[in-house]
């Protein structure tokens, strides 16, 4: 099993009062699976949201991007998916 976390740079907002912040990695599977993935949020945002791009599969039934956003809830956090998509991540199986 192969995990990698790459993580980005700072990228300051527009008003430069934040940053933003990503990190990306893959997963590779026993088989040669491979998932991709981006997330990130900026600091100090209010609301505190974080977002998620991860591609599993492309070329495969069932396999493409999903992109996500995660949010505080109820005292936890929330999970929800979106058309919104937030990094573009490699996806597909590896042979």
């Amino acid at each position: 099993m192969d995990v990698q976390v790459h993580e980005g740079a700072l990228v300051p907002t527009e008003t430069a009062e934040r940053m933003d912040r990503r990190a990306f990695g893959e997963f590779v599977g026993p088989r040669g699976e491979l998932a991709s993935y981006a997330f990130g949020w900026t600091t100090g945002a209010d609301p505190h949201v974080a977002r998620l791009s991860l591609g599993i599969g492309a070329g495969n039934p069932g396999g493409g991007t999903f992109h996500a956003v995660i949010f505080p809830h109820e005292g936890g956090h929330a999970f929800s998916l979106t058309g919104d998509p937030f990094e573009r991540v490699p996806q597909g199986v590896r042979t």
